[in-house]
């Protein structure tokens, strides 16, 4: 869905954003637990320089969302997440429903996408798993250019990368609330 060209853009653009060690909201406050995440990440927001990416990512999570989930994410997304994992990084399950205890959200999460940045051979390891219940995880391909789109209540995960370097993009689109 995207040219090798526009992929390398992407990674260009994102590796000269202010990249920072990826923390946790823990209580409802910005916290670091290399047990559970050790990764560095920017949170992206949309300018005259990106834009072409936010349209271009939209187009392409609006059509497969038409064909595969038909979710109402009319508020699309309002950032993106890159994410860059080296020498043992990783994110253990999690779930990217936001679940804040007394707060009012008027839009939520409607639909995960991951974008795999990497090609599978400049690293060892940083599998992408969902676990459904079972003995086992089920373990995603990743390929450079690679799509995973995904509901964000489903339990998924980063193995640790044990050698290169893994980076992804992620966003979430939104909509209103189900019913």
């Amino acid at each position: 869905m995207l040219t090798d060209e526009e992929l390398e853009k992407i990674i260009q653009y994102c590796d000269s954003s202010n990249i920072q060690q990826s923390e946790l909201l823990i209580k409802g406050k910005p916290a670091t637990d290399y047990g559970v995440r050790k990764s560095k990440n920017s949170f992206i927001e949309p300018n005259k320089d990106n834009e072409w990416i936010f349209k271009k990512l939209r187009s392409i999570t609006e059509q497969v969302n038409a064909n595969t989930y038909n979710f109402d994410v009319s508020y699309g997304f309002r950032f993106m997440q890159y994410t860059v994992y080296e020498d043992g990084g990783h994110f253990d399950f999690h779930i990217d429903t936001i679940l804040a205890e007394g707060s009012v959200i008027d839009d939520q999460r409607k639909l995960s996408i991951s974008l795999v940045l990497s090609d599978s051979s400049e690293y060892e390891g940083g599998d992408f798993q969902f676990y459904t219940g079972g003995e086992a995880p089920t373990t995603i391909k990743q390929e450079k250019g690679r799509f995973i789109f995904f509901p964000p209540w489903l339990l998924h995960r980063v193995t640790p990368v044990k050698s290169g370097v893994r980076k992804s993009l992620v966003f979430w689109m939104q909509g209103p609330n189900f019913k």
